[in-house]
């Protein structure tokens, strides 16, 4: 038999993770789906508590708003063409767990 991998810290994972994000001012209604994917692994500081990091990527799937009234203008029209960028962001992760 082995060592169960929580006793040797070997403790990779992949974690897959959808969002809808509904967001609603007086102006605007803005509907926003994301798929996640990120790789990450576990450090075990005792039998019970350990830290987790993970990073990947996020894919923006839909965005879609709706206009409740114009906005009243401000003078500030900024939009950068990112590209890819506007579509594909970073996803990092940081925890700390309690094992029952």
């Amino acid at each position: 038999m082995g060592v169960p991998a929580t006793k040797t810290g070997k403790v990779w994972y992949g974690r897959l993770g959808f969002s809808y994000i509904k967001e609603k001012n007086e102006y605007e209604i803005f509907k926003t789906q994301v798929l996640s994917t990120r790789i990450g692994k576990e450090f075990n500081m005792s039998k019970r508590i350990g830290i987790g990091i993970d990073a990947g990527l996020m894919f923006i799937l839909y965005e879609g708003k709706t206009v409740l009234k114009p906005r009243p203008n401000t003078g500030w029209n900024f939009h950068f063409d990112l590209g890819i960028l506007e579509y594909v962001l970073p996803s990092v992760g940081l925890y700390l767990f309690y094992r029952l």
